[in-house]
């Protein structure tokens, strides 16, 4: 059963989707609470404590490592090997979609990378916006590149 809940921080509302598993989706701050939220603004019991305070944490610019179980089964094998990899990429770091794919072992596959990295359903546990272009660009982002710059900005990339 998928389990909804809702946080607020200091740029919104996160909404995170969760099954016995682990994570099964996360949304980047909303300005305003979701219409429909299943759950108070009070502190459940499990990881979703945690999750909460280092998301705070994050935002205010301290290094986490977010470590927390992720329920990936409805994906294909490689979009989680993709995935795996890019959980890799330390804190503060970027690496290009052309270098990710060589990490996979399949160094013409950029552009499903990107792909992979588009249907991404747990930004920022899930690093994507460490990905960018060989050129230096940023490239593309599921929450916007709005959002992408204000994570890599969090972390330190200029």
């Amino acid at each position: 059963m998928i389990k909804d809940y809702v946080f607020n921080t200091k740029y919104g509302w996160v909404s995170v989707r969760y099954s016995d598993k682990g994570i099964v989706s996360l949304r980047l701050p909303l300005l305003k609470k979701p219409l429909k939220c299943f759950c108070k603004e009070k502190v459940p019991v499990g990881f979703l404590k945690k999750l909460k305070k280092d998301f705070n944490k994050y935002f205010e610019g301290k290094k986490i490592i977010f470590e927390y179980p992720l329920d990936l089964e409805n994906y294909s094998g490689f979009f989680k090997k993709v995935w795996k990899s890019l959980m890799k990429i330390p804190y503060g770091k970027v690496i290009s979609y052309k270098r990710l794919a060589e990490k996979i072992g399949n160094p013409n596959s950029f552009r499903a990378v990107g792909n992979a990295l588009a249907k991404n359903p747990i930004p920022v546990i899930i690093p994507c916006h460490r990905v960018i272009l060989s050129n230096g660009k940023l490239g593309g982002f599921s929450a916007g590149i709005k959002w992408k710059k204000r994570l890599l900005k969090i972390e330190g990339v200029s």
